[in-house]
């Protein structure tokens, strides 16, 4: 997904999560690596997060260096890993809590369909937030 938004003319800011076996491609296709999230979030003013389950998208966004620690107010976070709804209302809930809005936008179509930016998105989202997630 990050080498299709840079295909697109999107600057992408990153860091590893447990493996540096894709930010080291990645970095190829010019996206930019960081330390940590809260450093992404401090470069970003859209975070997005796609990690295996609901512990790791917590530990992204509200961990020692979590994203939510360098966030400017009003970030638009938009989490595309395949988590529980409940989890994604509470993850929404405290992102709210701190002046963020955020977006529940899991995704289907594996490796071949991210590379050919053809992946299927299934959106949750306040109107608002779904509009500023489009522009």
């Amino acid at each position: 997904m990050a080498r299709s938004l840079r295909k697109a003319g999107f600057s992408v800011t990153s860091c590893a999560h447990v493996r540096r076996e894709a930010i080291e491609r990645l970095k190829a296709d010019g996206v930019i690596e960081v330390a940590d999230p809260t450093v992404v979030a401090a470069a970003s003013e859209v975070i997005v997060t796609c990690v295996p389950d609901a512990p790791q998208v917590t530990e992204v966004l509200f961990g020692d260096r979590g994203a939510v620690h360098g966030a400017k107010p009003g970030t638009l976070f938009i989490d595309m890993s395949t988590i529980s709804p409940v989890a994604s209302r509470e993850l929404a809930t405290r992102l709210h809590e701190l002046g963020h809005s955020f977006v529940d936008a899991p995704v289907s179509g594996g490796p071949v369909r991210a590379a050919a930016g053809t992946l299927a998105i299934m959106v949750g989202a306040e109107p608002s937030d779904y509009q500023r997630a489009g522009s």
